[in-house]
């Protein structure tokens, strides 16, 4: 069995409950006994975990891929009966999220050690911790590369301090450089850069001189993604009050287009919508979201998703206090759960899938399924192929350039079909 997992956790302060959300799920009602699973031959994990005063933490593991908040007591979990997991899987990747750094070396150290006690880590697995540009130094990166960690991506979003500072960024591009040569001297080979385009006033050249400075620096990843304007946050009061504005649709079209090619000159191959790499550098983590795969989530909020007798969804407990009194009771820390619908979870496959440049695997989607893509969505297929939007092979079903730059109304033509 072989299984994804990660770790995430923003720095908070000891003492404080750190949290991450993995899956873009929101709760469910509750539908069934939340501790009634059967036990799955093959299950994903991932690792979540928390800083608590009183409690050793840890605790989530995700199986096909995952992600950490740490939260509570691992151990608990990962010994609670009649858990949906097995200790035969074997984590294929592991991720350390948002936010950083994760905290000291000796906690991540711990984290993997908990892990590997219950799991055999898979000896290619991809450790990845998330980290803010001038929030590491020498020692820690140390730490983290001896302690297991083997990617690090960084949060850089801008070349331009001008930009940073549009968008609230505490670091600048001098931090970042700093901090990048500090990780590749502790050892670290696998990087990634996380740019943003669409800022507030930003020009196409600014961006494009971004992708060559950052590519200049030989990462072996970068993830370039579009503004999202959230209603609530500093830089949304400031647009709708006037204080600054964003790009036109087209000219954020435009700076996509236009990175996406020079990136592609840079030797980085886009594989996904808002991902490129160099050959053998694709983010195995993300890979597996974007597959639809199982995932299993054990800490403080945390969501899990697999197929026990049908594809279901579970969200954990927010609240420490709750999460560890349901330990104590020998039950899995789970709050609200939801058996999937087939034609729903089919859906997300499509969605997910249409988002990595190689598409859909038919002979999988067939085999999950029972059917291929063609027979469960024959009109969606046909349109989309007239349209020139996308490609179908005796292999695949993909969106073409074209398609890619359309996908949210290629993916109507799923909705109604």
């Amino acid at each position: 069995s072989t299984v994804r997992m990660v770790f995430a956790a923003h720095a908070a302060a000891p003492g404080a409950i750190s949290t991450a959300r993995l899956m873009p799920y929101a709760p469910q009602a509750a539908q069934g006994d939340a501790n009634s699973f059967a036990r799955p031959a093959l299950a994903p994990t991932y690792v979540v975990t928390v800083r608590d005063p009183s409690t050793r933490t840890l605790v989530t593991v995700d199986a096909v891929s995952g992600t950490a908040t740490v939260a509570g007591t691992a151990t608990g979990v990962l010994a609670t009966p009649g858990r949906p997991f097995d200790n035969a899987m074997s984590p294929r990747s592991m991720r350390g999220q948002r936010g950083g750094p994760f905290g000291p070396p000796a906690d991540m150290t711990a984290l993997l050690k908990a892990v590997g006690d219950a799991f055999t880590i898979h000896p290619d697995a991809e450790v990845t911790m998330e980290c803010n540009p001038g929030t590491v130094d020498k020692e820690k990166l140390d730490g983290y590369r001896k302690g297991g960690v083997n990617r690090l991506s960084f949060g850089l979003q801008s070349m331009d301090d001008s930009l940073l500072h549009a968008i609230g960024r505490i670091h600048n591009a001098a931090q970042f450089k700093h901090s990048f040569l500090l990780a590749r001297e502790a050892g670290f080979e696998n990087i990634n850069v996380d740019l943003m385009y669409g800022l507030p006033e930003q020009t196409e050249s600014q961006y494009l001189e971004t992708i060559r400075a950052v590519a200049a620096m030989k990462p072996e990843h970068i993830s370039a993604y579009s503004l999202i304007l959230e209603e609530g946050t500093p830089l949304y009061k400031r647009v709708t009050a006037g204080e600054t504005s964003l790009p036109e649709e087209d000219t954020v079209c435009d700076m996509e287009n236009a990175g996406c090619l020079l990136l592609a000159s840079l030797g980085y191959a886009r594989y996904e919508i808002s991902n490129y790499a160099t050959p053998g550098f694709s983010c195995k983590h993300n890979i597996n979201y974007w597959e639809n795969g199982p995932y299993l989530g054990l800490g403080l909020s945390a969501h899990s998703a697999m197929d026990l007798g049908g594809w279901r969804r579970w969200h954990n407990h927010a609240g420490l206090a709750s999460y560890l009194e349901a330990l104590k009771q020998g039950i899995l820390p789970i709050e609200t759960q939801q058996r999937v619908p087939a034609a729903e979870e089919m859906f997300e496959c499509v969605m997910l899938g249409l988002r990595m440049l190689k598409g859909i695997d038919r002979a999988a989607f067939a085999g999950r399924f029972g059917q291929d893509i063609c027979k469960a969505y024959p009109e969606a297929v046909e349109a989309l192929v007239a349209l020139g939007w996308a490609m179908l092979t005796p292999a695949t079903f993909r969106l073409t350039d074209a398609g890619l730059d359309m996908e949210n109304s290629a993916l109507l033509y799923f909705m109604e079909d």
